[in-house]
């Protein structure tokens, strides 16, 4: 990676030490009664984060993600705070990432090839990796979702439960659900005018009530679903993704939809709070797929989100990655 491709990852307006909301010498945790001085909290007055789809079998060349991941980890002034990642290309990939110091959470065990995981240097007293032992749902999701308490993050000095998440494409199967600690909780959308899959319950519908169960949250990633999906040419009458993200009201908020019922906020990418297309692959319609939730009580928390400009510039064609477009944003301390 070229000087002028790494400085176009530095994410903007990160760690603004004026933005903190600590007072005194220490402030502690008030769920956990970790201390953390006033300089360590200074450091960290907020955090730049990072939303990838890092591409998996997708990424064509897998020498040249681990270069891409080796010059962005190893830069302090464009490196990430927090990482979260969906279908890791491969264990050397993660093994570059913990060369440089960074700590690796991953999903709950089940196997599969497809892996989620939150990349962080932060210590474990201040993200604290969460397991099925403390979230059943886990179990469910496997590999596809990893998860980390963030200490003191939340609003009021709450702890902030924190998600990578990954939502497969398809309707979950009895198989899968049998693993779920509450699965007559989820309840199918509509869907609309689709005779093939209305009223069938998706991996993503799964993710969304697991999410929305641990507030106050912050999950970001490729959930797989888009208001854009309704309306493509050949999905007329299809409603899946207004049952999910809901539809813009007279002030261009989204209102009605299953995101809001679970008491979270969707952090647009674009000032307009149009969705912007984050994949691009040959053959599929170009979505919005990749996404920010937050509870509403947190959402101011989350600022200065944008696509990584390299990637905007040429879509899919930057070197080491596959056709998800990088997404930095800050999270500021409530306050």
């Amino acid at each position: 990676m070229s000087t002028a491709q790494k400085q176009s990852w530095a994410p903007h307006g990160v760690r603004d030490a004026d933005d903190a909301s600590w007072t005194g010498d220490t402030v502690r945790a008030p769920r956990y009664g970790l201390a953390v001085t006033d300089e360590a909290q200074a450091r960290t007055a907020a955090l730049s984060c990072l939303v990838l789809n890092a591409g998996g079998s997708y990424v064509p060349d897998k020498t040249a993600a681990e270069g891409w991941a080796d010059a962005l980890a190893s830069d302090p002034a464009s490196s990430p705070d927090l990482a979260f990642i969906q279908e890791v290309p491969s264990q050397q990939w993660l093994q570059v990432w913990r060369i440089h110091g960074f700590r690796v959470l991953l999903g709950h065990t089940r196997g599969w090839k497809v892996r989620s995981a939150i990349l962080t240097r932060l210590p474990d007293e201040q993200l604290a990796p969460l397991t099925s032992a403390h979230l059943p749902e886990l179990a469910y999701h496997g590999e596809y979702v990893a998860a980390g308490r963030l200490v003191g993050w939340g609003p009021s000095g709450s702890d902030l439960h924190v998600f990578s998440v990954h939502a497969s494409p398809h309707p979950t199967i009895s198989e899968y659900l049998a693993h779920h600690p509450q699965a007559d909780r989820l309840k199918p959308r509509r869907g609309g005018d689709d005779p093939r899959y209305g009223g069938r319950l998706f991996d993503a519908d799964v993710v969304l009530d697991t999410i929305g169960q641990h507030p106050p949250v912050l999950a970001c990633g490729d959930l797989n679903e888009a208001r854009g999906w309704d309306q493509l040419p050949d999905k007329a009458g299809q409603t899946w993704g207004q049952e999910y993200f809901g539809a813009p009201n007279s002030d261009n908020h989204l209102v009605g939809g299953r995101v809001h019922t679970y008491g979270l906020t969707e952090i647009p990418l674009s000032a307009s709070g149009e969705e912007v297309v984050s994949r691009v692959r040959q053959g599929h319609p170009e979505l919005q797929l990749d996404h920010i939730l937050i509870s509403t009580a947190a959402a101011r928390q989350v600022r200065d989100v944008h696509v990584d400009p390299a990637w905007a510039a040429s879509p899919g064609t930057v070197a080491g990655l596959a056709d998800h477009a990088p997404i930095w944003f800050t999270l500021h301390r409530a306050g």
